[in-house]
């Protein structure tokens, strides 16, 4: 068995048959089971057929072995034939005797390592990373938990103890709650607003789980420290029409606009069709532009600058920057992205306005020349920097890893460093399962989805399909593994209907295809043969995917990541997760909402493309609390277009050249004169007269 050595990086996903990975240059290991970094008495151990990494606590193994090493899943694949030994002509891989180095990792590194295998966005090769830093004095083991004050919190790294002691936290608000008792700069930075609200701006992020963050920020703050701290919500910007609907009904934002790929001009097309001036007074813009072009399920990527759906929208969004600057920005996408480039483009974005300023200085003919000051030219450009985050690292059971990417006008370039290592230092693993964010059988809303999972059912009659495609692999993975023939979990028959256990929801299930309930099988008896019964384990099994992408080997109490057309089945429910369950998952505080109008198929995309609010939540208050300075003391006059100057924008105060709200027309001939109350008599007929004459015709 090889454990991680100094060379190596984090564990990558099962690689196609066929190709040979190098692991020579990958530097950290994290286990594929819990994710986790090699502790001192739990070593990393690397399977030699796989070449996955387990803990030896994960894998039940208590001494290193010195040969070859197999983990549970290869050698359960392996029991229809005799193992073979392993091409590979390496030294075997023993564990690590190098000091584990410091929480100082760059993130550029963190966004190279591989994807946990749950999270089905992203299943490329990583590109070689280079290795970690070690600090002085990571060689030092101490007892207990190790803190660093970071931007004015006290980060704390948990050991695996004190992790199972944390208090079980379910309720975003609680979550909120918890977070902010641990940031006291926040309730320095509200009072240094002294009222004044943060006005925010989202492109693209659907839920608008900025703004639920923010507000149970808000909450939070003024618990915690007595201090408001609000927020103006200045303009949203989404396509699709259901998430315009969702935003208008929960949010109201003043303006809604359609198409980010507009904002970079002077008007903009609305929600409602009409031209509006595009606002561009704004503290905060939150994006979650188009990922669709990055993603692994993608097998027509387009790159950054190519005419694809991100590209464009990421273009959109960089042009309003151009005008409008706000002086601190947050992006989130998947970890796919191309993010060493995203953030070069915010180190080069200057200043545009400057092209057209006055030329007198600078002409030839002036015998007096001034020279452009070009420190503060260089001062326009963001600095910019990205890291890799994990929901379940933030709160909530949800393997969900994505890029964020803030950039700052801040004159000090090293704030995107210190806003990493806040973050990390924020980290709060998750101390509730699964069973925590699951409705009861009984509740309307399950009730409601389970309609309208019939109602498909009904309105799509479900016919016989040829698998015959699925078929195949679906053999093979039954040969491979053993497994048999048996259908214990759903008992189908060719062209048949299935029969699922007596607490299972069986409209849901005479609905799949024949492909769903075979799988459904296949992963029952996967952990079958490792003796677990999974109708009496709450484990996610994503049915979307084919067989040799899932294995039903997911942790229980812990949901994989959720997206748009995934179908999420409970074991121990016996039917999937509903819409409102699924967007809870992402931290979604769902009984503040009006989710009137939107099935489960829109409630699921909502979820599956959402920010988790716990992680944006984070990312949010580190920028906000070291990019204050920028927020409260711009070096830069705020600007707007030319023709926005002197009129009314929402939210924007009054500018020169309005009329106060406080002012009246003829104002000035009003007179003065005595408020007479006395009662007077008035002739019924008198009444009805005056009344016939007020009476719309």
């Amino acid at each position: 068995a090889q454990a991680a050595s100094p060379a190596k990086k984090a564990a990558v996903p099962p690689t196609p048959p066929g190709v040979k990975v190098s692991f020579t240059e990958i530097d950290e290991a994290l286990c594929s089971i819990c994710f986790k970094d090699e502790e001192d008495d739990d070593q990393i151990l690397f399977c030699d057929t796989c070449d996955l990494a387990f803990h030896q606590s994960c894998e039940g193994v208590s001494v290193v072995p010195d040969g070859d090493w197999h983990c549970s899943r290869c050698n359960t694949k392996a029991k229809s034939k005799k193992a073979t030994p392993s091409s590979k002509k390496t030294p075997a891989r023993r564990a690590r005797a190098a000091p584990k180095p410091a929480e100082s990792e760059e993130d550029e590194d963190l966004l190279k390592e591989a994807e946990d295998p749950e999270d089905e966005d992203d299943f490329e090769e990583r590109k070689p990373a280079r290795k970690k830093a070690k600090s002085a004095g990571s060689g030092a083991k101490g007892a207990g938990s190790s803190a660093k004050k970071i931007g004015g919190v006290q980060g704390v790294k948990l050991t695996p103890e004190e992790e199972a002691a944390l208090p079980v936290i379910s309720e975003p608000q609680l979550m909120f709650n918890d977070l902010v008792a641990k940031i006291p700069a926040l309730g320095e930075l509200a009072k240094r607003l002294d009222q004044r609200p943060i006005r925010v701006a989202t492109m693209c992020s659907g839920t608008e789980s900025p703004l639920l963050a923010l507000d149970m920020i808000g909450r939070a703050c003024k618990e915690q420290y007595g201090v408001p701290f609000k927020v103006e919500h200045v303009f949203s910007c989404e396509i699709e029409p259901f998430k315009q609907a969702y935003i208008e009904r929960n949010f109201s934002p003043p303006l809604l606009f359609r198409d980010v790929r507009e904002l970079g001009r002077e008007k903009a097309t609305t929600a409602y069709g009409s031209l509006a001036l595009v606002p561009g007074d704004v503290d905060l813009l939150v994006a979650g532009t188009s990922c669709v072009d990055y993603s692994n399920l993608n097998n027509q990527k387009k790159d950054l600058d190519e005419a694809g759906e991100s590209g464009q929208t990421f273009r959109g969004m960089m042009q309003w920057l151009d005008t409008q600057r706000p002086p601190v920005v947050i992006l989130e996408n998947v970890c796919s992205a191309p993010w060493e480039r995203v953030q070069e483009r915010f180190a080069q974005h200057v200043d545009l306005l400057v092209a057209g300023t006055s030329c007198v200085d600078y002409s030839n003919l002036n015998n007096q020349k001034k020279d452009l000051d070009e420190e503060r030219f260089a001062q326009h450009g963001y600095h910019a920097a990205f890291m890799r985050v994990d929901t379940k690292q933030h709160y909530i059971p949800h393997t969900r890893t994505r890029g964020y990417l803030v950039a700052t006008l801040a004159d000090d370039p090293e704030i995107p460093q210190r806003w990493q290592e806040m973050v990390r230092s924020l980290a709060r693993p998750s101390s509730s399962t699964l069973e925590a964010f699951l409705l009861p059988s009984d509740d309307p809303r399950v009730h409601r989805a389970r309609l309208d999972l019939a109602e498909k059912k009904d309105a799509r009659a479900r016919t016989i399909t040829d698998w015959g495609k699925c078929e195949s692999r679906h053999q093979r993975a039954r040969a491979e593994e053993s497994l048999g023939l048996k259908r214990p979990l759903t008992g189908w028959g060719e062209g048949g209907q299935s029969k699922l256990p007596d607490f299972g929801w069986h409209d849901w299930g005479k609905a799949q295809t024949e492909r769903v309930l075979d799988l459904m099988d296949i992963d029952y008896l996967r952990l079958a043969v490792l003796g677990t019964d999974s109708n009496y384990k709450t484990l996610v099994w994503n049915l979307s995917q084919n067989v040799d992408r899932t294995t039903g080997s997911v942790r229980a109490g812990i949901c994989p990541c959720l997206t748009p057309s995934m179908v999420p089945y409970v074991t121990n429910r016996g039917g999937p997760l509903v819409g409102i369950e699924a967007l809870s998952l992402q931290g979604i505080p769902v009984d503040d909402l009006l989710l009137t109008r939107e099935s489960e198929d829109n409630m699921a995309d909502l979820a599956g493309n959402a920010m988790s609010t716990t992680v944006v939540g984070t990312a949010t208050i580190a920028a906000l609390i070291l990019g204050q300075d920028a927020l409260l003391a711009l070096k830069r006059p705020r600007r707007m277009p030319e023709a926005v100057k002197g009129k009314r924008v929402a939210g924007a105060g009054e500018m020169e050249g309005t009329k106060k709200a406080s002012e009246v027309n003829g104002e000035k001939e009003l007179a003065a004169g005595p408020l007479e109350l006395a009662s007077r008599s008035v002739h019924l007929a008198e009444l009805i007269a005056g009344a016939e004459q007020s009476a719309r015709r």
